[in-house]
């Protein structure tokens, strides 16, 4: 753990290890260790431990982080093959679960979309877009959600994203087609 690197948050890592049995207060690098040290002096939050530690010690998950399914709600998909031919475009209505969330970025990755990417996708407003950022997000201990947001967004300083969108499962995992999205950093 002391040497652990990877594109996930340094939080995912000592969650997933506390999930299993171990004791992570052995694990603190640097001013972490110091703290945990002094931890029977000075009480922390969960989110005080998440800023000061980037992570935290207790049982529980960071408060008011879900995943919510909204049941079945019709999408309108525009079949329009190329963005110049918006005004031959028929509409189409289809039922796709729909949900909303809240929860802590585990990892993000910005892609160019290819005409490959944007031949796929049916809306025509977002093949304008240059990028897609990808996210997982977790929401609770050991459960993740995927989400493919259009655009470019650099998450470095964002601690939380909520939002709502469309749930898509092409028989692979389930990841979340993002329609309203907050950036949002936590609370202390």
């Amino acid at each position: 753990m002391k040497h652990c690197h990877s594109s996930y948050r340094t939080w995912v890592h000592y969650r997933e290890s506390k999930k299993v049995g171990v004791d992570i207060r052995r694990f603190g690098r640097g001013r972490a260790k110091e703290i945990l040290k002094n931890r029977v002096i000075q009480q922390f939050s969960s989110i005080e431990e998440y800023f000061k530690l980037g992570y935290w010690t207790g049982d529980e998950f960071l408060p008011n982080m879900y995943y919510r399914n909204l049941g079945l709600r019709t999408e309108d998909i525009s079949e329009a093959q190329d963005i110049g031919e918006e005004d031959d475009k028929k509409k189409k209505k289809k039922k796709l679960p729909y949900c909303e969330f809240r929860g802590l970025i585990v990892t993000y990755k910005i892609f160019e979309a290819d005409r490959y990417i944007k031949k796929k996708e049916k809306n025509v407003e977002n093949k304008k877009n240059k990028y897609i950022t990808f996210v997982t997000l977790g929401y609770e201990d050991g459960k993740y959600i995927d989400l493919v947001i259009w655009g470019m967004y650099k998450l470095s300083r964002t601690h939380s994203i909520s939002g709502e969108g469309f749930v898509e499962d092409d028989n692979t995992v389930p990841w979340i087609r993002v329609k309203k999205v907050h950036f949002e950093r936590l609370e202390e």
